[in-house]
């Protein structure tokens, strides 16, 4: 919860216009990110809840985040391809952990590709890049899990 609260400021300073403080307030709330599950599992205090509950905190920092870069690109004459960049990012963002999640529950492997979910890459570089990156992961989950379909056809369920 700490991550998050940290976020929260830096969300608070991306969209005040403080892009690069902003920024590496992001990168000091994603290595609390990386460090709670990590102290979690060697100290053998690792819980199913608490990981479901870490990913579900995760997906309100990734909004914050994206959320404060649209507000600054809105307020700060960028009225037309940064905002839907910034919403285009924030859809493969959260769709990696949805893909994932939804393959695992179907029988299939999604853990293959690329994973960015513990870096919010948005505020760093260009937006197009970091849209593109957000979308990588989800395009090669995909890419994984559809040979397997000839293989193995589980139930389908909405």
């Amino acid at each position: 919860m700490l991550g998050l609260c940290i976020c929260a400021g830096s969300a608070v300073l991306i969209a005040l216009g403080f892009l690069l403080p902003g920024g590496v307030l992001l990168l000091i709330a994603s290595g609390f990110d990386i460090l709670d599950g990590a102290l979690a599992r060697v100290s053998g205090r690792e819980q199913k809840y608490g990981a479901f509950l870490d990913s579900t905190v995760d997906r309100y920092a990734e909004a914050m985040t994206s959320i404060a870069l649209l507000y600054y690109f809105i307020f700060h004459g960028h009225h037309t391809l940064e905002p839907m960049l910034v919403v285009f990012a924030l859809t493969g963002s959260l769709l990696v952990s949805y893909v994932r999640a939804r393959a695992q529950s179907l029988g299939f492997n999604g853990d293959g590709g690329l994973d960015l979910a513990t870096g919010n890459g948005t505020t760093a570089g260009d937006t197009g890049s970091a849209t593109v990156l957000l979308n990588e992961p989800v395009r090669q989950r995909v890419s994984q899990i559809f040979p397997s379909l000839s293989k193995r056809e589980p139930k389908a369920y909405s």
